[in-house]
C-alpha cells in the first residue's frame, strides 16, 4: 500500500498547476457551503436568542373586543378559572393606562402596565432597581425599548433615531406623567423611574397592580382611570384586567391550553406561535443556502472528475506498465481513488478553513453595521458542519474519481501501452 501513497504524491506534483487548480474548485465549493450554510445558522440562533426562557411558555391573555359580558371579561374570578387548567403554573393580571410622559426636554405616549409583584421580581434589570412594594404613588420601571417611542420636544427627534450609546437614561429620574382619564379631562402626576430592563424588545412601563389600584381609585374622580364602564356610564363592582399572562409549567401544552382559553370565550396569542413559524422560515432559508452552496461544490467535483480522467489519459503507458508488473486491477483502483480522494480532502481542510476566517470578518462587520452586541455571532461554524464539510468533499471526490479510476483498472495492458 505504500508505493500507492508514494505514487499517487508524485503524480499529484508532477501535474502541479492542474492539481492546484482542482483543489482551488474544491475550496470554493467548500467555503460557499460552509459559510452559507453558518450564516443561516447564525441567523437562526441569533433570531431564536429573543425567544428563551419563559417566554416560550407564556400565553397572553386579552377579553374579546367590544363585548360588554362580565363572563367575558377579565375578573379575578376568570383568571381563576384559567389557573385551574391543566399545566398552568401562575396567572399574572395586567392593568394598563395610557397617557404622556414628559422627562425634561423628552416626551412621549406611554402605556404602564400594573403587574404583581411576583412578576416584577421575574424581570431582569439592565440598570436601577425594582420599584418599592409600598407607598401611594407607583414606581415605574422602563421597558428597554420603551424610551424609542419618545421624542425631543423641540426637534421632534425620536429616540430610536439614535445611535444607543446617545440615548438618554431615564432611570432614576422623576417625570411628569399625564393620565388620560374617561372625561377627557388630564390627570397629572409625578412618578420615579426605578430602573430599565435589559430586554431591548420590551416597549412596556412597568409598576406594582396593588400600588396602581389604590392610586387610581384615590386621583379619579367619577370614574375609575383606565377601567370600563356600563351602559349607564359606572365602572364594574369588580377590577376588569386588560389582559393577562399566562404561564405553562412547560412549553410542549401552549397550544392545547391556548384552546382551552379560546374555549372560555378569551382571546390568546403567545410568543411560541411567532418562534414555530421562524423556526420553518429558517430552516427554508437554510436549505436554500445549503443548496446555493451545493451548486458551487458540485462544480469542484465535475473538476475532480475532469482532472482524474486527463490523469488516467495522460498515464496510460504507466498504467500498462503496472499491469504488465503484476499490479492488480483493485490495485489501481485504489491509486486513482486514493488521489481523488486526495484531491477532495485537501479542498476541504482548507475550504474549511478558509471559511473560519470568513466568518470571522462577517461577524466584526456585522456588529457594526447591524448594531449587534459586542460578541453576538451572525455566523456560526459547528464542528459538525466542519467536519461534516470536509468528509463530504473526500466522499464527494471519491466518487468523481471512480468511473475513470474503474475504466483504467479494467484496461488491458496491450490496450493502454498502444494508445499512449
Amino acid at each position: 500500500m505504500g508505493w500507492i501513497w508514494r505514487l499517487c504524491i508524485t503524480n499529484m506534483k508532477k501535474r502541479g498547476i492542474r492539481t492546484f487548480l482542482t483543489i482551488l474548485g474544491v475550496v470554493i465549493g467548500v467555503i460557499s457551503i460552509v459559510s452559507l450554510i453558518s450564516i443561516g445558522i447564525g441567523a437562526k440562533q441569533l433570531i431564536m436568542a429573543d425567544y428563551s426562557g419563559d417566554t416560550l411558555r407564556t400565553i397572553e391573555v386579552t377579553s374579546m373586543e367590544k363585548s360588554n359580558r362580565q363572563d367575558k371579561m377579565l375578573t379575578d374570578e376568570a383568571l381563576a378559572k384559567i389557573g385551574e387548567i391543566d399545566h398552568v403554573e401562575v396567572v399574572y393580571p395586567v392593568i394598563s393606562v395610557y397617557g404622556m410622559m414628559y422627562a425634561g426636554r423628552y416626551e412621549g405616549f406611554i402605556d404602564i402596565v400594573g403587574v404583581p409583584r411576583s412578576y416584577l421580581e421575574t424581570l431582569t434589570l439592565a440598570e436601577g432597581e425594582l420599584p418599592d412594594d409600598q407607598g401611594l404613588t407607583p414606581q415605574l420601571v422602563m421597558g428597554c425599548a420603551a424610551s424609542d417611542w419618545f421624542y425631543e420636544s423641540t426637534t421632534g427627534m425620536f429616540l430610536e433615531e439614535l445611535e444607543e450609546e446617545k440615548k438618554p437614561q431615564f432611570s432614576g429620574e422623576r417625570v411628569e406623567v399625564e393620565l388620560d382619564t374617561p372625561d377627557g379631562k388630564v390627570s397629572k402626576h409625578r412618578m420615579l423611574i426605578t430602573g430599565t430592563t435589559d430586554n431591548v424588545y420590551d416597549y412596556n412601563i412597568y409598576c406594582d397592580i396593588n400600588i396602581l389600584k389604590s392610586f387610581l381609585k384615590r386621583v379619579s374622580e367619577n370614574t375609575i382611570i383606565g377601567q370600563p364602564v356600563n351602559k349607564d356610564g359606572e365602572n364594574y363592582k369588580h377590577w376588569i384586567y386588560g389582559k393577562a399572562y399566562v404561564l405553562l409549567d412547560d412549553a410542549e401544552y401552549v397550544e392545547d391550553v391556548m384552546q382551552k382559553i379560546n374555549n372560555k370565550g378569551f382571546q390568546t396569542q403567545s410568543e411560541k406561535e411567532y418562534a414555530d413559524s421562524m423556526n420553518r422560515i429558517l430552516k427554508i432559508a437554510q436549505i436554500v443556502l445549503a443548496g446555493i452552496g451545493m451548486i458551487a461544490l458540485l462544480v469542484a467535483v465535475i473538476g475532480i472528475s475532469n482532472t482524474m480522467m486527463t490523469a488516467v489519459y495522460d498515464r496510460l503507458k504507466e498504467i500498462g506498465i503496472l499491469k504488465v508488473l503484476g499490479c492488480d486491477p483493485d490495485e489501481l483502483l485504489n491509486l486513482f481513488l486514493l488521489e481523488s480522494g486526495i484531491l477532495g480532502a485537501i479542498g476541504g481542510v482548507l475550504g474549511v478553513g478558509i471559511s473560519y476566517l470568513i466568518t470571522f470578518g462577517i461577524n466584526k462587520i456585522a456588529v457594526k453595521l447591524m448594531k449587534l452586541d459586542v460578541g453576538e455571532q451572525i455566523a456560526i461554524i459547528p464542528w459538525w458542519l466542519a467536519l461534516a464539510a470536509i468528509a463530504f468533499a473526500i466522499v464527494l471526490g471519491v466518487i468523481a474519481g471512480y468511473f475513470p479510476a474503474r475504466w483504467a483498472a479494467k484496461m488491458r495492458p496491450i490496450e493502454a501501452v498502444n494508445k499512449q
